[in-house]
C-alpha cells in the first residue's frame, strides 16, 4: 500500500483508499469489534471530513452501523426452527406459524420485506389490525409472539436494535367462565348419544383437557390400580410438559369397566375418521353444542359451555366439596401457583384416592354402558 493511500485520523480511526476506483473507506474498532465502512468517495478532502464526523460519533457513542439485511422470511424460518428445537407441542408450533404468517402478510402490504425495516409503529398497526373479529386475549397472545420473535432476532444478531423491546402490553382481564352445574351435566348425559356419554363423564370427573382425552392410550387407563395416567410423550407432550395421574371415581369406574377399547388400536378412544386414528375432539364439541342448544342450555365460548367447561366443573365441584386447592391443581395439571404450597405440597396415592372417593357425583353410569 502506498503512503498516500491511507491516513490516520485519530488513535482509533484511519482512512484507506481501496480498489481500482480508489474509493476511501474508514477502518476503526467499536469495542473489540473491527469495522470497515465505505465513505463512497474518491475525494480525499471529502473523505477526511466524513471520517472526522465519524470519529466524533464514535467518541459520543452515537455510531450506528449499517443494519444487517436479513429477509423477513429468513427471520421467521430461523425462529420456527428454534421453537421446534425446544420440543414444543405440535399445537404450539402450528399457532406460532399461523401468527408469523399473518405478520408477514401484513408487513408485506406495507412494503416491508426485511427485518431492519420493522419499527414500533408496525407493532401498533398489527395490534389494531388483529383486533377485528378476535378476542382481546387472542390479540394479546399474538402480540406476545410478535415481541418474542423480535427479541429472538436481536439475540441472534439478525437485527441491530429491537424496535419493540420497550413497548408494554396490558394483559386483558380474564373472562369469568361459568361452569355447568351438576344437574346440567346430568341433563347433558341424558341427551347425548351413547358413544359420547362416557367421554363427557370422563371429562367431568377427571378434569382432563380435550387434547389429553384424545391422546389417552390403552395402557393409560389402569382399572386395577384405579388411575388414569396423563403421560407427556415425545411428539405428544402435555400442555405443561409434565406427566400426572388422576384417581378414577367409582361412578366413572363402573362406566369404564363396560367400555371395550379396540385392542389392536393405539388410542383408548379410537376413530377411523382422523389421520391419527384417535378421537376427533372438534367433532365431539360440535355434537355437544348441538345438544346444548336442543335442551336449552347456553352454548359456545362467548357465554356458554364447551368441552373445556367440564374441566371448570370438576375444579369448582371438587373445591366446593372439600378437595384442597393444591390437590386439585395436581389432578388438573396446573403449574402456575406462586405460593410456597406450590413448591412444598405433596399428596400420596392413598390421600389422592381418598379425596376422589369423597366426591358425591350423582351421575348414573348405567345409561352410558347401554344397560338401562
Amino acid at each position: 500500500m502506498k503512503k498516500n493511500d491511507y491516513m490516520k485520523i485519530d488513535d482509533n480511526l484511519k482512512i484507506i483508499r481501496r480498489g481500482k476506483k480508489g474509493i476511501w473507506s474508514a477502518d476503526f474498532n467499536v469495542g473489540y469489534i473491527h469495522k470497515r465502512v465505505s465513505l463512497k468517495t474518491t475525494n480525499l478532502k471529502a473523505a477526511i471530513e466524513m471520517a472526522q464526523k465519524l470519529s466524533l460519533d464514535l467518541a459520543k457513542g452515537e455510531f450506528k452501523a449499517t443494519p444487517p439485511k436479513v429477509s423477513l422470511d429468513a427471520g421467521v424460518e430461523s425462529y420456527l426452527r428454534m421453537i421446534q428445537s425446544e420440543d414444543r407441542s405440535p399445537k404450539t408450533i402450528v399457532k406460532y406459524t399461523q401468527v408469523l404468517r399473518e405478520l408477514k402478510i401484513l408487513l408485506s402490504k406495507k412494503g416491508i420485506n426485511y427485518l431492519y425495516q420493522i419499527d414500533s409503529s408496525d407493532f401498533d398497526h398489527y395490534r389494531i389490525h388483529r383486533r377485528i373479529g378476535l378476542s382481546a386475549k387472542t390479540v394479546y397472545n399474538e402480540c406476545v409472539i410478535f415481541k418474542q420473535f423480535m427479541k429472538f432476532c436481536k439475540s441472534r444478531k439478525l437485527i441491530q436494535e429491537n424496535p419493540v423491546a420497550e413497548l408494554r402490553l396490558n394483559k386483558p382481564k380474564p373472562n369469568k367462565r361459568k361452569a355447568p352445574t351438576q344437574q346440567e351435566i346430568v341433563n347433558i348425559l341424558g341427551a347425548v348419544s351413547k358413544e359420547d356419554k362416557l367421554l363427557i363423564l370422563l371429562l367431568a370427573t377427571t378434569g382432563l383437557r380435550s387434547g389429553e382425552l384424545q391422546r389417552l392410550q390403552n395402557d393409560d387407563v389402569d382399572l386395577l390400580g384405579n388411575w388414569i395416567y396423563i403421560e407427556s410423550r415425545p411428539g405428544f407432550p402435555t400442555k405443561t410438559g409434565q406427566s400426572r395421574k388422576v384417581p378414577i371415581h367409582p361412578v366413572l369406574r363402573k362406566a369404564l369397566k363396560e367400555y371395550k377399547p379396540l385392542i389392536q388400536g393405539k388410542w383408548f378412544f379410537s376413530s377411523n375418521r382422523g389421520k391419527q386414528g384417535w378421537l376427533n375432539v372438534k367433532k365431539l364439541n360440535e355434537r355437544l353444542q348441538n345438544t346444548l342448544i336442543r335442551i336449552g342450555l347456553p352454548a359456545g365460548r362467548a357465554d356458554g359451555h364447551t368441552i373445556h367447561s367440564f374441566r371448570h366443573f370438576m375444579e369448582s365441584f371438587g373445591i366446593n366439596h372439600g378437595v384442597p386447592q393444591r390437590a386439585m391443581d395436581l389432578w388438573l395439571g396446573h403449574t402456575g401457583g406462586k405460593s410456597m404450597s406450590a413448591v412444598y405440597y405433596t399428596m400420596n396415592d392413598i390421600e389422592s384416592q381418598d379425596f376422589m372417593s369423597r366426591l358425591e357425583f350423582c351421575f348414573d353410569p348405567k345409561p352410558i354402558s347401554g344397560d338401562a
